[in-house]
């Protein structure tokens, strides 16, 4: 899978577009979908593991797998209007939103936590690496911080740590996401662009060839 940005918080001045980075364009370009529980967040209820996140109507699946999942009864059907508000709202608790590594034709938007979720919960206990990264990454300014730690607290997978009076962000460990700068009351923390610039796979196609490629079977 794949990190996407909140939208609110990409940089003013891009050199350009990558709609692909952005959540709500997936959604857009899908232009149908259905919402359905976080099956992660519901089976760690099941294991009176306690969440403030949402569970219900908060993950999404798009285009033709929306299709399928809502006739076999897993999700129910959602306009693009109702999926936005559905992306904002986890916006609101600062969820990561976690969905194929591909250009187009996604087929699905996770709404992620740390403490629950298995995309995220695969770079907080195993590797950084993952999840591929959006091409934005955290950065602060030191001169409009004020110490609040609001950052580090909201950081889903524990990228930012506090040093002494102000928050490092791991830069090997960020993955994008923009939730630290959604919740910097100064908005002293910003989401920058990578160096080196982080392309998908166009398609599932180009995606399975890289994968066997990686693998050494091709």
């Amino acid at each position: 899978g794949k990190a996407f940005i909140y939208r609110g918080v990409l940089p003013q001045v891009r050199s350009e577009v990558l709609r692909f980075d952005e959540a709500a364009e997936h959604i857009k370009m899908a232009g149908r979908g259905g919402l359905t529980k976080c099956y992660c967040r519901h089976e760690t209820w099941h294991l009176g593991k306690n969440c403030s996140a949402p569970i219900d109507d908060i993950c999404m699946s798009l285009g033709v797998a929306s299709d399928f999942l809502i006739e076999q009864g897993f999700a129910r059907k959602a306009s693009v209007e109702e999926l936005l508000t559905a992306l904002k709202r986890a916006e609101d608790f600062g969820l990561v939103h976690v969905g194929d590594n591909v250009q187009d034709q996604t087929t699905f938007i996770c709404n992620c936590c740390g403490c629950c979720c298995a995309f995220l919960e695969g770079i907080n206990k195993h590797q950084k690496r993952a999840l591929a990264t959006t091409n934005y990454i955290a950065r602060l300014k030191q001169e409009g911080c004020n110490g609040c730690e609001i950052c580090a607290d909201h950081c889903q997978i524990k990228a930012i740590k506090m040093e002494g009076d102000y928050p490092v962000v791991d830069v090997e460990s960020c993955i994008g996401c923009g939730v630290c700068a959604n919740f910097c009351p100064t908005e002293a923390m910003k989401m920058g662009e990578r160096e080196k610039r982080v392309i998908p796979p166009k398609t599932y196609k180009e995606l399975m060839v890289r994968l066997m490629q990686e693998k050494g079977r091709m």
